[in-house]
């Protein structure tokens, strides 16, 4: 595939959907798509993500983990944010979905419309429960999400606080972890401390 003159993996696999079309059934053809959407994503691709998206083969129960994926990776975020919109619209109390409106909302300036969103997320995560660790990640997320958009906005002692709530429920959180680095909280360029990740 190292080759010169090879296609690249999305135009290979574009390819084949293409030429097979209607010999490709709707399960492995939805896995196509959601191989190529991860490429064109990853690439931050808008013109390739189009094309995936203009193909019309996102399933109902996959439009909030691609609206997300599509907000956080910045490309396309209106979009991302009309998938998990039409999402919420089945599935109005459905955590994920509820923070990723949030993430959505914040990702095109709307902070405290986010907040809102990301409180509903975070108090539905905690009247089901959290036995389940990708259940935990999720909530912590939710609170990380929310704390990142309080520190935006000048909030420092909420967002503390909404970290160390992260840090209380999952630890090790890989998405509390990343924000408090991209937001340089703890690491002496802001003087303030890292919130405490471990339980009182």
């Amino acid at each position: 595939t190292n080759a010169p003159g090879t296609p690249d993996l999305y135009t290979q696999y574009l390819g084949s959907l293409i030429a097979n079309g209607n010999r490709v059934g709707g399960e492995l053809r939805q896995q196509i798509v959601a191989k190529l959407l991860s490429l064109a994503i990853s690439e931050r691709d808008t013109a390739r993500i189009a094309a995936v998206l203009d193909l019309g083969d996102i399933s109902d129960d996959h439009l909030n983990d691609v609206g997300y994926r599509l907000v956080d990776a910045g490309v396309e975020v209106e979009r991302g944010l009309a998938m998990i919109d039409a999402y919420l619209a089945k599935q109005p109390a459905d955590a994920y979905a509820l923070d990723s409106k949030g993430w959505a909302l914040y990702r095109v300036g709307r902070h405290d419309e986010a907040l809102m969103w990301f409180d509903r997320s975070i108090a539905t995560f905690a009247a089901d429960g959290d036995e389940a660790s990708a259940a935990r990640e999720a909530h912590a997320t939710a609170l990380a999400h929310k704390g990142e958009v309080l520190w935006k906005l000048g909030r420092q002692d909420e967002a503390r606080d909404a970290f160390a709530q992260a840090g209380k429920i999952q630890p090790e959180s890989t998405e509390l972890a990343q924000t408090l680095k991209r937001l340089m909280i703890g690491n002496g360029q802001d003087d303030t401390n890292a919130p405490s990740m471990t339980s009182d």
